[in-house]
Protein backbone atom coordinates (compact mmCIF):
# COMPACT_ATOMS: atom_id res chain seq x y z
CA UNK A 1 0.00 0.00 0.00
CA UNK A 2 1.36 3.43 -0.96
CA UNK A 3 2.57 5.65 1.88
CA UNK A 4 1.43 9.25 1.62
CA UNK A 5 3.39 12.36 2.47
CA UNK A 6 2.40 14.13 5.71
CA UNK A 7 -1.32 14.89 5.89
CA UNK A 8 -2.94 17.17 8.47
CA UNK A 9 -6.70 16.94 9.10
CA UNK A 10 -8.03 20.07 10.81
CA UNK A 11 -11.24 19.25 12.68
CA UNK A 12 -12.64 18.14 16.00
CA UNK A 13 -15.84 16.20 15.32
CA UNK A 14 -16.63 12.57 14.61
CA UNK A 15 -16.29 13.00 10.85
CA UNK A 16 -12.77 14.45 11.18
CA UNK A 17 -11.82 11.60 13.51
CA UNK A 18 -13.22 8.99 11.10
CA UNK A 19 -11.37 10.53 8.17
CA UNK A 20 -8.13 10.60 10.16
CA UNK A 21 -8.57 6.95 11.11
CA UNK A 22 -9.17 6.02 7.47
CA UNK A 23 -5.97 7.80 6.44
CA UNK A 24 -3.91 6.43 9.33
CA UNK A 25 -2.73 3.21 7.66
CA UNK A 26 -1.35 5.29 4.77
CA UNK A 27 1.07 6.95 7.20
CA UNK A 28 1.96 10.48 8.20
CA UNK A 29 -1.51 11.74 9.20
CA UNK A 30 -2.24 14.03 12.14
CA UNK A 31 -5.54 15.35 13.52
CA UNK A 32 -5.40 18.94 14.79
CA UNK A 33 -8.19 20.97 16.37
CA UNK A 34 -9.18 24.18 14.56
CA UNK A 35 -8.77 25.91 17.92
CA UNK A 36 -5.31 24.51 18.70
CA UNK A 37 -2.84 27.16 19.87
CA UNK A 38 -0.12 25.57 17.72
CA UNK A 39 -2.30 25.23 14.61
CA UNK A 40 0.06 27.29 12.46
CA UNK A 41 3.06 25.19 13.47
CA UNK A 42 1.12 21.98 12.81
CA UNK A 43 0.40 23.07 9.26
CA UNK A 44 3.95 24.17 8.42
CA UNK A 45 5.30 20.87 7.04
CA UNK A 46 2.08 19.37 5.69
CA UNK A 47 1.94 18.24 2.08
CA UNK A 48 -1.85 17.92 2.14
CA UNK A 49 -4.11 19.83 4.52
CA UNK A 50 -7.71 18.66 4.85
CA UNK A 51 -9.95 21.32 6.35
CA UNK A 52 -12.73 19.40 8.08
CA UNK A 53 -13.83 22.02 10.61
CA UNK A 54 -17.55 21.25 10.57
CA UNK A 55 -20.41 23.13 8.89
CA UNK A 56 -19.90 26.70 10.17
CA UNK A 57 -18.64 28.71 7.19
CA UNK A 58 -16.90 31.30 9.40
CA UNK A 59 -14.99 28.62 11.28
CA UNK A 60 -14.00 26.92 8.04
CA UNK A 61 -12.82 30.21 6.53
CA UNK A 62 -10.77 30.96 9.66
CA UNK A 63 -8.93 27.64 9.22
CA UNK A 64 -8.38 28.33 5.53
CA UNK A 65 -6.93 31.75 6.36
CA UNK A 66 -4.27 29.92 8.40
CA UNK A 67 -3.71 27.51 5.53
CA UNK A 68 -3.21 30.41 3.13
CA UNK A 69 -0.07 31.47 5.02
CA UNK A 70 1.60 28.09 4.42
CA UNK A 71 3.34 26.73 1.33
CA UNK A 72 1.37 23.47 1.41
CA UNK A 73 0.83 22.45 -2.24
CA UNK A 74 -2.62 20.90 -1.73
CA UNK A 75 -5.37 22.14 0.59
CA UNK A 76 -8.88 20.69 0.47
CA UNK A 77 -12.13 21.41 2.27
CA UNK A 78 -14.54 18.65 3.19
CA UNK A 79 -17.73 20.58 2.47
CA UNK A 80 -21.14 19.03 1.99
CA UNK A 81 -23.13 22.16 1.08
CA UNK A 82 -20.93 25.29 1.07
CA UNK A 83 -19.36 26.12 -2.28
CA UNK A 84 -15.64 26.46 -2.93
CA UNK A 85 -16.14 30.09 -3.99
CA UNK A 86 -17.82 30.93 -0.69
CA UNK A 87 -15.08 29.23 1.34
CA UNK A 88 -12.11 30.94 -0.30
CA UNK A 89 -13.61 34.37 -1.08
CA UNK A 90 -11.11 37.11 -0.25
CA UNK A 91 -8.14 34.77 0.17
CA UNK A 92 -5.02 35.28 -2.01
CA UNK A 93 -5.17 33.98 -5.57
CA UNK A 94 -2.00 31.96 -4.95
CA UNK A 95 -3.81 30.06 -2.21
CA UNK A 96 -6.96 29.64 -4.29
CA UNK A 97 -4.83 27.84 -6.90
CA UNK A 98 -3.84 25.29 -4.24
CA UNK A 99 -7.38 24.74 -2.92
CA UNK A 100 -10.23 22.41 -3.85
CA UNK A 101 -13.34 20.97 -2.27
CA UNK A 102 -13.00 17.21 -1.77
CA UNK A 103 -16.24 16.01 -0.21
CA UNK A 104 -16.02 12.55 1.37
CA UNK A 105 -19.03 10.41 2.26
CA UNK A 106 -19.49 8.34 5.40
CA UNK A 107 -19.15 5.61 6.43
CA UNK A 108 -15.98 5.59 4.34
CA UNK A 109 -15.88 1.80 4.20
CA UNK A 110 -19.14 1.64 2.26
CA UNK A 111 -19.26 5.03 0.52
CA UNK A 112 -16.30 5.41 -1.87
CA UNK A 113 -17.44 8.63 -3.56
CA UNK A 114 -15.49 11.88 -3.35
CA UNK A 115 -17.00 14.94 -5.03
CA UNK A 116 -14.11 17.05 -6.31
CA UNK A 117 -14.52 20.75 -7.13
CA UNK A 118 -11.39 22.47 -8.41
CA UNK A 119 -12.84 25.48 -10.24
CA UNK A 120 -15.25 28.30 -9.49
CA UNK A 121 -16.55 31.22 -11.52
CA UNK A 122 -15.77 33.64 -8.69
CA UNK A 123 -12.34 32.28 -7.72
CA UNK A 124 -9.06 31.18 -9.29
CA UNK A 125 -9.04 27.47 -10.24
CA UNK A 126 -6.74 24.95 -8.62
CA UNK A 127 -3.53 24.66 -10.63
CA UNK A 128 -3.04 21.62 -12.83
CA UNK A 129 -0.13 20.21 -10.80
CA UNK A 130 -2.13 20.34 -7.57
CA UNK A 131 -5.13 18.73 -9.29
CA UNK A 132 -2.94 15.88 -10.57
CA UNK A 133 -1.44 15.30 -7.10
CA UNK A 134 -4.86 15.36 -5.45
CA UNK A 135 -6.50 13.02 -7.94
CA UNK A 136 -3.60 10.57 -7.58
CA UNK A 137 -3.99 10.56 -3.81
CA UNK A 138 -7.76 10.23 -3.84
CA UNK A 139 -8.03 7.60 -6.58
CA UNK A 140 -4.71 5.80 -6.20
CA UNK A 141 -3.67 6.00 -2.54
CA UNK A 142 -7.17 6.03 -1.05
CA UNK A 143 -9.12 4.08 -3.66
CA UNK A 144 -11.89 6.67 -3.84
CA UNK A 145 -14.34 7.02 -6.73
CA UNK A 146 -13.73 10.64 -7.76
CA UNK A 147 -16.26 12.69 -9.70
CA UNK A 148 -15.36 16.20 -10.91
CA UNK A 149 -18.21 18.68 -10.46
CA UNK A 150 -18.92 22.38 -10.97
CA UNK A 151 -19.14 24.62 -7.92
CA UNK A 152 -22.86 24.44 -7.09
CA UNK A 153 -24.30 24.54 -3.56
CA UNK A 154 -24.77 21.02 -2.25
CA UNK A 155 -22.78 19.77 -5.26
CA UNK A 156 -24.58 16.65 -6.49
CA UNK A 157 -25.17 13.67 -4.20
CA UNK A 158 -26.36 15.64 -1.19
CA UNK A 159 -28.67 17.77 -3.30
CA UNK A 160 -30.45 14.67 -4.55
CA UNK A 161 -30.24 12.76 -1.27
CA UNK A 162 -31.37 15.61 0.97
CA UNK A 163 -34.14 16.55 -1.46
CA UNK A 164 -35.49 12.99 -1.47
CA UNK A 165 -35.41 12.76 2.32
CA UNK A 166 -37.07 16.17 2.61
CA UNK A 167 -39.85 15.17 0.21
CA UNK A 168 -40.43 11.97 2.20
CA UNK A 169 -40.88 13.94 5.44
CA UNK A 170 -43.00 16.58 3.73
CA UNK A 171 -45.36 14.16 2.01
CA UNK A 172 -45.63 11.94 5.10
CA UNK A 173 -46.68 14.92 7.20
CA UNK A 174 -49.15 16.36 4.70
CA UNK A 175 -50.81 12.98 4.04
CA UNK A 176 -50.55 11.68 7.62
CA UNK A 177 -48.90 8.57 6.22
CA UNK A 178 -46.97 6.14 8.41
CA UNK A 179 -43.19 6.59 8.03
CA UNK A 180 -42.42 2.92 8.57
CA UNK A 181 -44.92 1.89 5.90
CA UNK A 182 -43.41 4.41 3.47
CA UNK A 183 -39.90 3.03 4.03
CA UNK A 184 -41.10 -0.57 3.65
CA UNK A 185 -42.48 0.25 0.20
CA UNK A 186 -39.81 2.74 -0.84
CA UNK A 187 -36.82 0.47 -0.17
CA UNK A 188 -37.60 -1.97 -3.02
CA UNK A 189 -39.42 0.57 -5.22
CA UNK A 190 -36.64 3.18 -5.18
CA UNK A 191 -33.67 0.86 -4.67
CA UNK A 192 -32.82 2.26 -1.24
CA UNK A 193 -30.54 0.65 1.35
CA UNK A 194 -32.15 -1.20 4.26
CA UNK A 195 -32.25 1.98 6.35
CA UNK A 196 -34.72 3.54 3.90
CA UNK A 197 -35.25 7.29 3.95
CA UNK A 198 -36.47 7.85 7.49
CA UNK A 199 -33.90 5.41 8.83
CA UNK A 200 -31.14 7.22 6.95
CA UNK A 201 -32.40 10.47 8.44
CA UNK A 202 -32.05 8.91 11.88
CA UNK A 203 -28.50 7.77 11.11
CA UNK A 204 -27.55 11.26 9.96
CA UNK A 205 -29.21 12.69 13.07
CA UNK A 206 -32.15 15.10 12.98
CA UNK A 207 -30.14 18.13 14.21
CA UNK A 208 -27.52 17.55 11.52
CA UNK A 209 -30.18 16.98 8.88
CA UNK A 210 -32.00 20.18 9.87
CA UNK A 211 -28.72 22.11 9.66
CA UNK A 212 -27.86 20.66 6.24
CA UNK A 213 -31.33 21.27 4.79
CA UNK A 214 -31.40 24.83 6.13
CA UNK A 215 -27.93 25.61 4.75
CA UNK A 216 -28.80 24.14 1.36
CA UNK A 217 -32.12 25.99 1.10
CA UNK A 218 -30.35 29.28 1.90
CA UNK A 219 -27.95 28.75 -0.98
CA UNK A 220 -30.24 27.42 -3.72
CA UNK A 221 -32.44 29.65 -5.91
CA UNK A 222 -35.92 30.34 -4.55
CA UNK A 223 -37.49 28.43 -7.44
CA UNK A 224 -35.53 25.23 -6.74
CA UNK A 225 -37.97 22.35 -6.10
CA UNK A 226 -36.44 21.85 -2.66
CA UNK A 227 -38.17 25.06 -1.57
CA UNK A 228 -41.58 23.46 -2.16
CA UNK A 229 -40.97 20.72 0.41
CA UNK A 230 -38.11 22.01 2.56
CA UNK A 231 -40.10 24.12 5.02
CA UNK A 232 -42.65 21.35 5.62
CA UNK A 233 -39.82 18.85 6.03
CA UNK A 234 -38.16 21.06 8.66
CA UNK A 235 -41.49 21.27 10.48
CA UNK A 236 -41.84 17.48 10.38
CA UNK A 237 -38.27 16.99 11.63
CA UNK A 238 -39.12 19.11 14.65
CA UNK A 239 -42.10 16.94 15.63
CA UNK A 240 -42.30 13.66 17.51
CA UNK A 241 -42.96 10.74 15.17
CA UNK A 242 -46.46 9.38 15.61
CA UNK A 243 -48.14 6.40 13.95
CA UNK A 244 -49.72 7.38 10.66
CA UNK A 245 -51.97 5.81 8.06
CA UNK A 246 -50.34 2.82 6.39
CA UNK A 247 -52.97 3.04 3.65
CA UNK A 248 -51.54 6.40 2.52
CA UNK A 249 -48.00 5.08 2.05
CA UNK A 250 -48.44 3.73 -1.49
CA UNK A 251 -49.53 7.10 -2.89
CA UNK A 252 -46.67 8.84 -1.08
CA UNK A 253 -44.08 6.44 -2.55
CA UNK A 254 -45.49 6.87 -6.06
CA UNK A 255 -45.30 10.66 -5.78
CA UNK A 256 -41.87 10.44 -4.18
CA UNK A 257 -40.52 8.36 -7.06
CA UNK A 258 -41.73 10.94 -9.56
CA UNK A 259 -40.33 13.82 -7.49
CA UNK A 260 -36.95 12.13 -7.16
CA UNK A 261 -36.63 11.25 -10.86
CA UNK A 262 -37.54 14.79 -11.93
CA UNK A 263 -35.07 16.33 -9.47
CA UNK A 264 -32.31 13.96 -10.55
CA UNK A 265 -32.84 15.07 -14.15
CA UNK A 266 -32.60 18.72 -13.05
CA UNK A 267 -29.42 18.18 -11.00
CA UNK A 268 -27.83 16.09 -13.74
CA UNK A 269 -28.38 18.87 -16.25
CA UNK A 270 -27.02 21.55 -13.93
CA UNK A 271 -23.87 19.50 -13.31
CA UNK A 272 -23.31 18.38 -16.90
CA UNK A 273 -23.93 14.71 -16.09
CA UNK A 274 -25.90 11.96 -17.78
CA UNK A 275 -28.42 10.04 -15.71
CA UNK A 276 -26.32 6.86 -15.65
CA UNK A 277 -23.44 8.76 -14.06
CA UNK A 278 -25.73 10.38 -11.52
CA UNK A 279 -27.22 7.03 -10.56
CA UNK A 280 -23.70 5.68 -10.03
CA UNK A 281 -22.92 8.71 -7.85
CA UNK A 282 -25.97 7.99 -5.69
CA UNK A 283 -24.94 4.34 -5.36
CA UNK A 284 -21.44 5.32 -4.25
CA UNK A 285 -22.67 7.91 -1.74
CA UNK A 286 -26.16 6.97 -0.48
CA UNK A 287 -26.18 3.28 -1.38
CA UNK A 288 -29.07 3.53 -3.86
CA UNK A 289 -29.33 0.68 -6.37
CA UNK A 290 -31.80 2.38 -8.74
Amino acid sequence: MARMNPVVVVGDDGYAEALTGFLADRGGVRLVSPDAHDLQDSLATAQWIIEAAGRDPERKRAVLAHCATTVCPVVTSDSSVITRAELIAGLPADFQRRHAVAHFFFPLKYCPLVELVTGSEAAAPMNDKAVAILQSRLSGDLGRAVVRLPDNAGFCANRVGLFTIAVAFSRALSSEADRGAIDSMAIPALGLPRSGLFGTAGLIGFPTLIALLSALMQRLPADDPLSEHGSTALEALGREDAPGRASAAEAVVAALACDRDNYMALVAGQNGLDMETLRRIMTQSYGWSK
